[in-house]
């Protein structure tokens, strides 16, 4: 488990406070006590912090986040684990891709670097949640995993949008407001989570299996919201001879992820009512390798 946060401003020529990171990490250490890491892009008006848990590649000088690329275009900050990590590797050395540390997490960056980010979600499989800024598209993409293990907050400003791990690390900015509302404490006592929600006024989550992409257009924001009524996972499902419930719509993973009509779109549909049921859709959707 590790934390992630971040400014990202209106005003490219407004530069992230980089007191402002480190104390965004600070209030996550327990997230992350081996370390943090700050970077902050220049003529950008983005910022990135790290708190960091280290369990692949224990050298903190070569695996510190956030990943910056050698030609300054894009930045990254990824909490969680890519299950299959070795074998993307593996395949991206064989076609010369270099690699500069041996963190799992470098992984999705060199991805991206070369396929880009919808062609790269399908190929993650594991539990995380990343903030990738894109210089040449002046955008902002935050992801969550499938099931929304990994955790991934949000909330506009006047300057900007701020992101992270966890609600305190938004209220460690100032302009973060810090307010009820009357239906989001009602979920809370009421112990319901609605995807997306939050307790707090102005303040969102990534839905599970989403990605959000922030433009900055003029000097300003544009964040698209979801159609209304659209649902994260859509499937039919059939039972199976072994009564199991299995999504008819699963012949490969690649044909999961599909691109909605604005920035929000889900990466996966699927059913899974059992941990043995979990155990049938993998094996007849995942491609085998």
């Amino acid at each position: 488990m590790c934390g992630i946060g971040g400014v990202f401003n209106a005003d490219r020529q407004q530069t992230v406070d980089r007191q402002l990171l480190v104390n965004m990490a600070a209030i996550q250490a327990h997230r992350g006590p081996d370390g943090f890491g700050v970077e902050v892009l220049d003529q950008a008006g983005v910022g990135f912090c790290h708190a960091r848990l280290s369990i692949i590649d224990l050298n903190e000088s070569r695996a510190r986040q956030p990943f910056l690329t050698d030609d300054g275009e894009v930045l990254m900050a990824h909490n969680g684990e890519f299950y299959d990590f070795q074998r993307i590797r593996a395949d991206l050395t064989a076609q010369g891709v270099r690699f500069s540390s041996k963190s799992d997490s470098e992984i999705l960056l060199r991805l991206y670097q070369r396929q880009g980010l919808e062609a790269t979600l399908p190929l993650l499989r594991g539990e995380f949640a990343f903030a990738l800024f894109d210089r040449a598209e002046d955008c902002l993409y935050l992801v969550r995993d499938r099931f929304g293990i990994k955790p991934q907050y949000w909330a506009m400003t006047p300057e900007g949008l701020v992101f992270g791990s966890e609600l305190k690390v938004l209220f460690a900015h100032p302009a973060v407001e810090r307010r009820f509302t009357s239906e989001g404490l009602f979920h809370q006592l009421m112990q319901t989570m609605v995807p997306g929600t939050t307790a707090f006024a102005g303040v969102h989550q990534v839905k599970p299996g989403h990605v959000l992409k922030v433009q900055r257009v003029n000097g300003h924001l544009e964040v698209p919201r979801p159609p209304t009524g659209t649902s994260t996972f859509r499937a039919r499902t059939i039972v199976t001879p072994t009564g199991l419930r299995q999504s008819t719509s699963l012949p490969s993973v690649r044909r999961c992820w599909k691109p909605l009509s604005c920035a929000w779109w889900p990466m996966c549909r699927w059913v899974v009512t059992s941990p043995a049921a979990s155990t049938a859709v993998r094996s007849s959707a995942w491609p085998q390798r």
